[in-house]
């Protein structure tokens, strides 16, 4: 006969340690938002010539409720200083409104974002789960805890489109989609938690916008030193 011999606590202890680990490991019932400090450097107005007007982000992710149910208020919303403030940070423009507070549209360029995704994920997620059930019941307090405290790989994946039309000409000078992942190793007892799901996916989304910062650079830049798009 197969025998399991059980060290560390009587069964409801296993059960408890059993309970507390999967509420972990489901995100418990809190929920985070974004945590972006905004830089001191690169603030003075006036380094560049170009009027940028932002229209409001078009929120197209498919199954938005999968991070939203995590996240205290809106991704998008929070998302729009954001990205409107790293604009202004690439000393391209000489001011970066809101299109929607702006009628007719005077700015230079109009930019029109669009969120197609904001995620947090770990790789076999079901199975991690399933192992810390497993490791609970039969090691107890001692092997469930040392369990929870390895670490495992959590990724966040974003994908941000930008259209930038030339007011003046109605040209689309750009037209792009930009990812952004960003990876890190946390222990399996925080890997679920609501911060750490909305941590990974603002950091991905910072990574996408500095690709998208060089991208205006390049794109706009010419209009600084007076040349035409």
């Amino acid at each position: 006969m197969l025998r399991f011999y059980l060290i560390g606590g009587d069964m409801k202890s296993r059960i408890i340690l059993i309970l507390v680990a999967l509420l972990v490991l489901s995100g418990c019932a809190s929920k985070a938002s974004f945590v972006y400090e905004c830089p001191t450097e690169g603030l003075d107005k006036g380094k560049g010539r170009v009027v940028a007007a932002v229209a409001r982000i078009v929120d197209e992710r498919k199954s938005p409720e999968s991070f939203d149910n995590f996240y205290e208020g809106n991704p998008s919303d929070d998302l729009q200083p954001i990205l409107e403030h790293e604009l202004f940070r690439t000393d391209v423009f000489k001011q970066v409104v809101s299109a929607n507070d702006i009628a007719p549209i005077k700015g230079d360029v109009l930019i029109e974002p669009t969120l197609n995704k904001l995620q947090w994920q770990v790789p076999d997620y079901d199975s991690l789960r399933a192992k810390a059930f497993l490791f609970g019941f039969f090691t107890g307090i001692i092997g469930g805890t040392i369990y929870g405290y390895t670490d495992t790989d959590v990724y966040g994946d974003s994908d941000l489109h930008l259209r930038v039309t030339e007011v003046s000409s109605g040209r689309v000078v750009l037209d792009k989609s930009y990812t952004g992942r960003y990876e890190q190793e946390i222990i399996k007892f925080k890997c679920d938690l609501p911060e750490t799901r909305v941590m990974v996916a603002e950091k991905s989304l910072l990574k996408a916008l500095e690709t998208i910062k060089s991208d205006i650079v390049k794109v706009l830049g010419k209009l600084n030193e007076g040349e035409r798009l």
